[in-house]
């Protein structure tokens, strides 16, 4: 389902990409799959996406459903972050004020400062309505212009090289669950999501059994190159020349005399 998602391929061609390998698995199921699993993937997506900054580019494109054109409206942050996206039937006002709405309920999402749109007239009134509602910053600017939207303009690319071979949906319901899909594909790809802090329970029992699988922090693999560092022995006629400081640093010093850790003050 993730290749499906993330590569233009088409069904058939999945399928005969799993038969080369030995999986035995027709278009149908994969087709099954992804209608099932990917609105729960964007689900469980959502809860990690880091917060979105800077100024919201707003643009819809079109998507072939049911043998007419449909509308994608998409939104991304300064940063290139995906935002939200709505399939709409029309570009009018209502649609456009149901996908601000839309996107402002996410839990990642602040009321922006600045909102850049192209010259679609529905855009100044939803936004207008929305303030008058209470339900948007009454202090949010709209700044339209032919090339002030290049950032969103170019990130449609990445969905319209997915549909590409799909050759358009059969129905609404079955393009917004696949969209679903080629959307969050498109969020692990811009790596817009936070890592998730892996905690392991200490198990029971004698410490020598006891094991940690964290990763090791930076200190743990500065230390751990430290202590294999390449050394050599300290001349005869600087062995008492040792540390004072109670044993803190050993008999032998990396590169010479003048590479002593800066930690002993004592070594004379």
């Amino acid at each position: 389902m993730r290749r499906y998602l993330q590569f233009p391929v088409s069904y058939r061609d999945l399928e005969r990409m799993l038969a080369d390998r030995g999986v035995e698995v027709d278009h149908v199921t994969l087709y099954r799959w992804v209608q099932r699993f990917a609105p729960e993937l964007e689900k469980r997506v959502r809860r990690h996406l880091r917060p979105c900054r800077g100024p919201w580019h707003m643009d819809e494109t079109y998507v072939r459903v049911g043998g007419g054109w449909r509308y994608l409206y998409r939104a991304v942050d300064g940063t290139g972050q995906t935002i939200d996206f709505l399939l709409s039937a029309k570009r009018d006002k209502r649609a456009a004020k149901r996908f601000f709405r839309r996107a402002l309920s996410r839990e990642n999402v602040r009321h922006p400062r600045t909102v850049v749109t192209d010259r679609l007239k529905s855009y100044p009134g939803a936004l207008r309505e929305m303030k008058r509602e209470g339900k948007l910053w009454r202090f949010t600017r709209h700044r339209r212009g032919r090339w002030l939207n290049n950032r969103i303009e170019q990130d449609h690319r990445r969905i319209k090289r997915r549909t590409g071979p799909m050759l358009g949906f059969q129905s609404f319901w079955t393009a917004r669950r696949t969209l679903a899909g080629v959307e969050v594909m498109a969020m692990l790809t811009k790596d817009k999501c936070a890592p998730c802090r892996r905690t392991t329970s200490r198990p029971s029992g004698p410490s020598s059994t006891r094991c940690s699988v964290r990763r090791p922090d930076r200190g743990d693999v500065v230390r751990q190159l430290a202590y294999h560092w390449p050394t050599q022995q300290i001349p005869s006629a600087d062995r008492s020349r040792r540390c004072a400081g109670g044993g803190c640093c050993p008999g032998r010093a990396p590169y010479g005399r003048s590479a002593w850790p800066p930690s002993c003050r004592a070594w004379r």
